[in-house]
């Protein structure tokens, strides 16, 4: 009978750690690199060359509806999954709502907005529905583009969508950065992250011995 390496089970967890800070590492360029957010808060993701079929693009979208919506929870992954799908395929044709966020393809650009029919208007602690606070350069629904004109404050705001992206590309980066230092724990030389920016990725799919994963 063979007998279990001991060392084994803590060597799996570290790559599984690894890998997913890769993932960490790669959701936060593409926030950080294909997402814009206009004066009055509407999102635009640029899709060419995106890696549409990969899982971190699922965790985009996600990201992309969490914060379009104002809200801090995640989308049902079959959800997400079956968007991420069509969106492979050229789509979606037309408007569609999802998590109390709405989305739309302008050919390269996924538009992104805050579902009308979800809107919760009224400043709750100088925030309104979790994508404004009070003061700024925009001081009516009228001066906004249309498609976001319809879930905006009635008195001069400033939207707050872009720190909230800026903010979780940067919890991923540090989370990823965490994660790689723990791994490589007792390594004889750790492997530090690049910058999100980097097209190569690192190489952090591998054992602490620099062995490729099975």
């Amino acid at each position: 009978m063979e007998r279990l390496d001991a060392c084994r089970p803590g060597s799996v967890t570290a790559d599984a750690m690894r890998l997913r800070a890769l993932e960490d590492w790669r959701l936060a360029g593409l926030l950080r690199e294909r997402v814009r957010v206009d004066e009055a808060g509407l999102i635009e993701a640029d899709l060419e060359g995106a890696p549409l079929s990969s899982p971190v693009f699922s965790r985009f979208l996600d990201t992309l509806i969490q914060t379009a919506s104002g809200r801090s929870r995640t989308v049902p992954a079959s959800s997400i999954e079956a968007l991420g799908l069509e969106i492979g395929m050229g789509g979606p044709a037309g408007r569609i709502t999802l998590g109390g966020a709405w989305l739309q393809r302008r050919g390269e650009t996924l538009l992104a907005g805050r579902d009308p029919g979800e809107l919760k208007p009224g400043w709750v602690d100088g925030v309104w529905d979790g994508r404004y606070v009070r003061g700024g350069t925009v001081s009516s629904p009228e001066a906004a583009p249309f498609l976001v004109r319809h879930a905006l404050p009635d008195t001069p705001f400033r939207e707050i969508v872009s720190a909230r992206i800026a903010l979780w590309s940067e919890a991923l980066l540090r989370g990823a950065r965490l994660a790689m230092e723990i791994a490589d724990l007792g390594d004889a030389g750790g492997r530090a992250l690049p910058d999100a920016a980097s097209e190569a990725g690192p190489d952090i799919a591998t054992k602490g011995r620099g062995e490729p994963l099975p």
